[in-house]
């Protein structure tokens, strides 16, 4: 039998349901319709396959209907889920099932092309995994559920989208787990072949030792997985994290000073923490929202080394921001950009709000005092000053008192007259603005480079968008606004693309993993997440291949998995950043400083380099063609 035929007949046989096999195995039921009927034949020993077997046999345990199916089979013999599992992937993978022939290459090919590209592999730690991977012969979802991940982590690794952090626990687990399936004496030599290492590695008594040491070779610096790091924070971040959790009524005003006015010293990291809680307690109760001044050139750790205090502060913040206050603080950007990205992301749960106007200054750093400036306009302040190296024995003063609040105020007014806003950042609330200057960004010449999760929506032909708009019953006022939008970005994409070159890495899945793929319309005017059809995302691949074809200087380079579900990021060289967060709560970050720029920059060639690398077929067009 073909594989439509044996898929198909034991799918009748366990009596399993295309919608029940499309929930589990995340495969849109249109395709497996056309696995069914042979109009669609996936790769040979695809992941495709191997996630279907797995769920055709955990619903056979599920159901008690294991006998069955070992009687479609014909196996006789007791068997462990995993083997049981095993062995309906290789009857799928039989010779006469007449598969499309994979583009897997053999751990032997690999170890050869490593050996030929060494400086390469050894700065890359995707191809060291691919090609350990290969010689245990283990799935994607095999390894994700040993080191308790979603599969789609290890698919971005494997394809250089992603890189976990040197030295961290997760390439300790990979190395421990591959040491445990190397189990002869072929498998260690293809090891150390891949290794490159002259010693015999069964000289070590600690493979795992020996693998986790090659593995961490891979890494050149740290801070692509800082930039990593920091996109996939905003990526995850959800709308609970904004929410405060309910303030004890130990940080009431009235309980903390009664009707005193105050002037109070602090010492060292208790002290400012102590400080900071009296501070942002007295700004909770004020009656009417107003402005929070923060600056501080002094280390954070009096803010993240106390778990207790870290919560308390951070929930009094945004209990802060939920009572309408804003906040403007300006960061000490004078920090490598590790720290830099560090920083900022402590505050992502202000920052994600949209209530914060953060900036940096243009002074040059003072290396012998280091200041503090906390400051709420006509009610209170903390200050400090103190010799560099001291920080810890720090004295913080807390005031109240009229004069000195207004003296802080011109203080910290003059600081900021200096600073440059370091990026704008826009919520549902302030969309309005956004689109004003989103605009402005996508009128102004530049090389524009961008990462995508999705087809940009100015590629799409309007009347497929109109389709898809009816198709989802979405209301009149919506589509309108819809249309302005699309339209705008039309007249902006086609004045800019004749001077300026586009180069857009897009995810793109195989056929065979076509599934939920989001169309590509901003959140702040639509609230739920529309998706293609397999036949409106033809139409659409279409009609960006005319582009392509009619267009020199646009560029849209697939990559079958984005680092990121909901991120993407456009730059545009000299001008700036946009990061948007395409999922609640629907948030954009346009970065103006251009150090953070250039590390976007950076960031954005290295895997344009990986895509390119990864590419199943050089010519663009021919890939893109295997939806039609």
């Amino acid at each position: 039998m073909i594989f439509s035929e044996k898929l198909d007949s034991i799918l009748k046989a366990i009596n399993i349901t295309n919608i029940y096999l499309s929930r589990k195995t995340d495969i849109d039921s249109s395709l497996l319709s056309r696995y069914r009927s042979g109009a669609r034949i996936p790769l040979k020993n695809s992941e495709v396959i191997h996630r279907i077997s797995e769920v055709i046999v955990n619903y056979c345990m599920e159901t008690s209907k294991t006998t069955e199916l070992k009687k479609y089979l014909h196996v006789q013999n007791e068997l462990s889920k995993d083997a049981l599992t095993k062995n309906i992937n290789e009857w799928f993978n039989n010779e006469d099932s007449l598969l499309k022939p994979g583009k897997t290459t053999s751990p032997t090919i690999l170890l050869k092309k490593s050996r030929k590209q060494k400086t390469i592999i050894l700065k890359d730690f995707s191809e060291k995994i691919n090609i350990l991977m290969n010689i245990i012969d283990v799935s994607n979802i095999r390894l994700a559920r040993i080191l308790n991940v979603d599969s789609s982590l290890i698919s971005r690794y494997r394809s250089g989208m992603r890189s976990p952090k040197p030295d961290s626990e997760i390439v300790k687990k990979i190395s421990d787990y591959i040491a445990t399936c190397v189990k002869s004496e072929e498998q260690l030599r293809m090891i150390e072949i891949g290794i490159n290492k002259s010693e015999n590695t069964s000289d070590y008594v600690d493979i795992a030792s020996f693998i986790y040491e090659w593995l961490n070779e891979s890494f050149e610096s740290t801070i692509n997985f800082e930039m990593d790091n920091f996109l996939d924070k905003i990526d995850e971040f959800h709308i609970e994290n904004i929410r405060p959790r309910q303030l004890s009524d130990a940080y009431s005003a009235n309980n903390i000073y009664g009707t005193q006015i105050i002037s109070e010293n602090f010492y060292g990291l208790v002290g400012i923490r102590q400080a900071v809680i009296k501070f942002l307690s007295l700004i909770i109760n004020r009656n009417k929202p107003s402005i929070l001044n923060l600056y501080s050139d002094q280390q954070i750790d009096w803010m993240s080394n106390d778990e207790a205090f870290t919560k308390t502060w951070t929930d009094m913040m945004r209990t802060i921001l939920m009572k309408g206050n804003k906040i403007r603080i300006i960061h000490h950007i004078d920090r490598n950009m590790n720290e830099m990205l560090a920083g900022i992301e402590k505050w992502l749960p202000v920052y994600m709000t949209g209530m914060i106007e953060p900036y940096y200054c243009n002074i040059p750093e003072d290396v012998r005092f280091r200041r503090t400036i906390f400051h709420a306009p006509d009610l209170a302040s903390i200050t400090s000053s103190c010799v560099q190296g001291t920080e810890r024995n720090a004295e913080y003063v807390l005031t109240t008192d009229k004069n000195a609040v207004d003296y802080v105020n011109l203080q910290y007014e003059a600081l900021l007259s200096s600073c440059t806003s370091l990026m704008k950042i826009f919520s549902k609330h302030s969309a309005d603005k956004f689109m004003l200057r989103f605009g402005e960004y996508e009128l102004q010449n530049g090389p524009l480079k961008s990462l995508l999760n999705t087809l940009p929506l100015y590629t799409m032909p309007l009347k497929l968008l109109d389709s898809i708009l009816n198709r989802n019953n979405i209301s009149g006022d919506t589509i309108y606004r819809i249309k302005q939008y699309y339209i705008s970005r039309i007249k902006r994409f086609e004045k800019r693309i004749a001077d300026n070159d586009y180069t857009e890495l897009c995810v793109i899945p195989d056929i065979e993993n076509f599934s939920n793929i989001r169309i590509d319309i901003c959140g702040f005017i639509l609230d739920k997440p529309l998706y293609y059809t397999f036949e409106e995302y033809k139409e659409h691949i279409k009609h960006i291949i005319t582009i392509i074809e009619c267009n020199p200087k646009y560029k849209l380079i697939p990559i079958n998995v984005s680092p990121f579900k909901n991120i993407s990021v456009i730059h545009k060289k000299r001008i700036g950043t946009v990061i948007m967060k395409n999922a609640s709560p629907v948030t954009v970050f346009m970065v103006n400083n251009q150090i953070m720029c250039n590390a976007f920059e950076n960031y954005l060639d290295l895997l344009y380099e990986r895509a390119i690398k990864n590419l199943k077929d050089k010519n663009i067009i021919n890939q893109l063609k295997q939806y039609i």
